[in-house]
């Protein structure tokens, strides 16, 4: 059991009561009861699946129109001391100048970022956060406060914290010691915490952006972590730092250990949330990730304990930090990314942003065009200097003739599945490769396409569709395959590659293939290949390098493409591992370009997804394959078509990856582009752009229930948004 807080009655809560720290430190004591459990036991006969409690307001109500339409800017830098605008009149001043001529929805403050290590200015902070959130609220904005909860930095009392607060931390898995973490699991710390958030609830924040709220990968092996999983599952974690199970992937108690954690994390944030209800049952939550959230395998061997698909039961709006800093020269792999995003905004309806870390004014309007043509926020460095003849996209942004954000929804026959379970657990094949292989290929033909999280597979968001992309995607629940087999047997077309579906969700294969009734095989071990099907849209590709089939040796016909009936609908699988060799992954910055695709075998892939999809392609549109396309409908049954120039990205084999945008970010685009698209009517088409005033009239041409667009050569450069009434 915990032991008592030994001397002068201490309490964890006095860490931020000042006159703690004016008499000598009392260091606190304590003791804790482990169970042991018997060596080979730990995973129970029968594991029980954590329970997933929801917390998800209706973002529809008024009171919550900000998040629809929003517009957020920073707000201070992490290292702020938060008494920079302290002196009389300053904050005002600050505010309006950053407010200048923009219409945002709200800021976002940063400062102390882990608050607990300034212990000495907790107090004085706090005030600091009501004076800004009364600033804000007197300009019709609200305030998001940023900071860290539970990261111990080695800087000004973080070291004395730690000592004085030892048993509020996290304990390791390997060793059982210290962490330089507080355990979110621990009573002691949640009344510390949550204490101090409902203080700056009351002063006025209205939404909290916290990090750190989670296990990092030494994880937490305290005695609350261990009782709490095995209340929620059943199992015990292994006391064993040598047990076989820990850090092993294929061990499916340390899979459920691992899944625990996200749970608890997001379970942790609903306890807050109950806590702050009474003060502000409006309050609003923010999380983030990188987009290596969406690709990371290291939690198949390393503990991350968070995953902000489940983190999604607890949160009403979600971002990104963008990482890759050159956002032209790394825009094949970004769109699909900023595109993934989105499935948090079909399946909660909530608002999606990201910060982009750019460090010139091409470089942030492009990364403004690619947040507006995918509905989302982009966050800029507020220092970067604008030139007279530079667009004004923040002016753009928030003007009438923009595309609305509430309401709109994307134009898409075709829902690529991301499964977080495959992202997790998949074998033989990465699961990014094939999804974004295949995604990236689509940007680049024009094919309109929507990510559909796992949590949105059902009848209901599946209506929209008429093709459903299982790509790569191995670890499914039984329900999940339900789903997709009813969604053939309506009428829908299913492309399944390589494993789908191979495994249940925790990684483990499945007895039966629940696709073999159908196919009448069950995907092998993938076996290279190093020739293609002549028969494939008659080409023959010779590979420099072989590539994975899963074609066993029974099975009769092309390995690209095989057709089976299913009900009304049909099931169509690829046993290549093709579109794995078309995926471009983010590239840190200073690395070395190594996306060097087979161009023969390209020209086959495209043609085959061409030619797969074109019942579903929706328009047809001539441009060339680096301009980013994206349609969208507005509330009223406007189109809207967003045009983007990525022709700049021009990075070869052993190039380094800089900072800055290239030479040339935005060369012309040499021709004239033509699109089709299906209308009910026509009456105009409008071209706005950052670029120019008011709308340009294009001219049109109307065929029974279609429309061809035409956009003269030299109208925009960078970004073009085209409306179709």
């Amino acid at each position: 059991m915990r032991g008592p807080w030994v001397a002068d009655g201490y309490e964890p809560s006095v860490l931020y009561r000042n006159e703690h720290y004016r008499r000598p430190p009392v260091f606190p004591v304590s003791a804790e009861e482990l169970v042991l459990p018997v060596p080979g036991t730990e995973l129970a006969a029968n594991p029980r699946e954590p329970e997933r409690p929801v917390w998800h307001q209706d973002l529809s109500q008024p009171k919550f129109a900000w998040l629809r339409e929003i517009r957020s800017v920073k707000l201070l830098k992490n290292s702020s001391t938060m008494a920079e605008l302290d002196a009389p009149g300053v904050l005002d001043r600050f505010l309006d100048q950053l407010l200048e001529g923009k219409q945002f929805t709200s800021v976002e403050l940063s400062g102390m970022h882990t608050r607990h290590t300034y212990f000495s200015h907790i107090e004085r902070g706090k005030a600091a956060v009501g004076r800004i959130a009364e600033a804000a609220h007197k300009r019709g904005l609200k305030l998001i406060d940023h900071h860290s909860t539970t990261i111990l930095w080695n800087s000004d009392g973080g070291p004395r914290v730690l000592a004085e607060r030892l048993p509020d931390v996290g304990r390791g898995y390997a060793d059982q010691l210290p962490t330089f973490q507080f355990c979110i699991s621990n009573p002691s710390f949640r009344k510390t915490y949550f204490n101090y958030a409902a203080d700056l609830a009351r002063r006025g924040v209205d939404a909290f952006q916290i990090d750190e709220f989670n296990f990092w990968k030494h994880a937490c092996a305290c005695q609350y972590c261990r009782a709490e999983f095995h209340r929620a599952t059943g199992c015990y974690l292994p006391m064993n730092e040598l047990d076989p199970s820990i850090n092993n992937p294929d061990s499916e108690l340390w899979r459920r250990w691992v899944i625990w954690q996200d749970v608890q994390v997001t379970n942790s944030y609903l306890a807050l949330r109950k806590y702050l209800a009474p003060i502000n049952p409006d309050l609003v939550f923010r999380n983030y990730s990188t987009h290596h959230g969406f690709i990371t395998r290291t939690r198949r061997v390393t503990s991350l304990g968070w995953d902000l698909f489940d983190e999604c039961r607890a949160l009403n709006w979600v971002g990104t930090e963008v990482m890759t800093r050159n956002v032209i020269q790394t825009s094949r792999s970004l769109i699909p990314f900023r595109r993934t995003q989105n499935l948090f905004h079909l399946a909660y309806g909530m608002p999606v942003d990201a910060w982009y870390y750019v460090a010139d004014w091409p470089s942030s309007y492009f990364a403004w065009g690619v947040a507006n043509m995918t509905c989302q926020t982009g966050l800029m460095p507020v220092q970067l200097v604008k030139q007279e003849s530079d667009p004004d996209y923040a002016r753009f942004s928030a003007l009438p003739v923009n595309m609305k954000r509430d309401g709109t929804e994307a134009v898409a026959e075709i829902a690529l599945l991301f499964s977080p379970e495959s992202r997790d657990w998949n074998r033989m094949v990465g699961y990014p490769g094939e999804l974004y292989g295949l995604a990236q290929t689509m940007e680049r033909l024009h094919l309109p396409y929507e990510f559909l999280g796992s949590m949105s597979l059902d009848d209901k968001h599946l209506a929209k569709y008429k093709a459903l992309v299982v790509s790569g995607a191995g670890c499914l629940t039984d329900a999940q395959i339900q789903v997709i087999r009813a969604f053939a047997e309506k009428g829908g077309t299913v492309y399944l590659t390589t494993i789908a579906g191979l495994f249940d969700q925790y990684g483990t294969i499945r007895k039966t293939w629940p696709f073999a009734d159908l196919l009448g095989f069950t995907p092998r071990s993938g076996e290279p290949v190093k020739l293609m099907e002549p028969s494939a849209h008659g080409q023959q590709v010779q590979l420099s390098k072989p590539i994975a089939s899963f074609l066993p040796s029974e099975a009769v016909g092309n390995p690209l493409r095989i057709t089976a009936s299913c009900g009304k609908g049909k099931i169509i699988y690829c046993a290549l591992a093709i579109a794995s060799e078309f995926y471009s992954p983010e590239p840190r910055l200073h690395s070395i370009w190594d996306y060097d695709p087979n161009r023969e075998l390209e020209k086959l892939f495209q043609a085959e997804i061409t030619d797969l999809f074109r019942p579903y392609r929706h328009w047809s549109i001539d441009a060339p394959s680096k301009v980013f396309t994206s349609i969208w409908r507005e509330p009223d049954g406007a189109l809207v078509i967003h045009l983007l120039n990525g022709l700049g990205s021009c990075m070869k084999p052993g190039d380094k990856l800089v900072h800055e945008a290239p030479q040339t970010p935005f060369p012309p685009i040499p021709q004239d582009i033509a699109f089709t698209i299906p209308v009910q009517k026509c009456r105009e088409a409008l071209a706005y752009s950052p670029e120019f005033d008011g709308g340009k009239a294009l001219s049109f041409t109307v065929n029974a229930d279609t429309a061809t667009v035409m956009v003269p050569k030299g109208l925009f450069l960078t970004y073009l948004l085209i409306r179709i009434r």
